[in-house]
């Protein structure tokens, strides 16, 4: 299911293992007089821009969809998150992950550059989640204060992020609650001119150098199959199950010998929660 799951949507199962590819990805531009994004475009930025973009800064967002390639029950226990920075006019950078609390979209706007394109609807921008409609309540975006990971930047390279104890807890609560994904935000230095730094998206032509998020993780344990009825446990409901199924094919044939006796009645005692 993994391995299906994973190749669905860009990634490649290994064993209890999977990478994922970005399912969205934008950057949030600061910008006093015009709504800007880069939804499509093959770069995303983060850090403060030069003077030429009057020094303003750059937010990178992406998301990845953890439930559809990790099995539903799982417990996480790695994860690490690979970007290739393909541009930077600026020495080492510290880039810092923290996990997003709102939704947000990448639509059709697009640019090679940092200056961004007007914004398409349903693009992510520095006011809006989802322009031109919904807004964060801070602009810039909504972000935990809990840094997730932290690397240094320098050049142009593959950058690998984790695999820490709270990008494991940010993984495993979005494949908890799928509907409370709303990914990660990079932000780099925003204190100086000129630190900005320029990474591939999912819309990269190369796709080694589309981010990449690895997972690991112990799949659940197989369902009981004394648990007739699948709430978790083997009790006086399943055996109810078994023994109005009795001299039938089933439910309850737990030994597949194509009746429900007394030997399926002995597994599912043995099997008693």
């Amino acid at each position: 299911m993994a391995a299906i799951a994973a190749l669905t949507t860009g990634g490649v199962a290994i064993g209890d293992s999977v990478v994922l590819v970005t399912d969205r990805d934008n950057t949030l531009i600061q910008d006093q007089f015009t709504n800007l994004s880069l939804g499509i475009g093959p770069y995303m930025f983060a850090g403060r821009v030069g003077p030429n973009g009057e020094g303003m800064l750059r937010r990178a967002v992406m998301r990845f969809d953890i439930a559809s390639a990790v099995p539903a029950g799982s417990t996480i226990t790695a994860a690490s998150l690979k970007l290739w920075m393909a541009g930077t006019n600026s020495g080492n950078q510290t880039m810092v992950l923290r996990r997003l609390t709102r939704d947000w979209g990448e639509g059709n706007s697009f640019a090679f550059g940092g200056l961004g394109a007007p914004a398409e609807e349903g693009d992510a921008t520095w006011q809006h989640t989802f322009y031109p409609t919904e807004f964060w309540d801070a602009p810039g975006g909504d972000f935990v204060s809990v840094v997730s990971a932290t690397k240094t930047v320098g050049g142009v390279n593959f950058y690998t992020w984790g695999s820490t104890a709270q990008m494991v807890l940010d993984v495993q609560s979005w494949l908890d609650n799928s509907t409370a994904n709303f990914g990660w935000i990079l932000t780099g230095n925003e204190s100086a001119l000129q630190t900005v730094k320029k990474f591939s998206t999912r819309e990269d032509e190369l796709e080694a150098n589309r981010p990449r998020l690895t997972i690991t993780f112990t799949p659940p344990p197989p369902p009981n199959p004394a648990d007739l009825n699948n709430d978790g446990v083997v009790d006086g409901a399943d055996l109810g199950l078994l023994l109005a199924a009795w001299n039938t094919p089933g439910p309850g044939d737990l030994d597949n010998n194509g009746v429900v006796d007394g030997a399926d009645l002995g597994l599912l005692l043995a099997a008693w929660s």
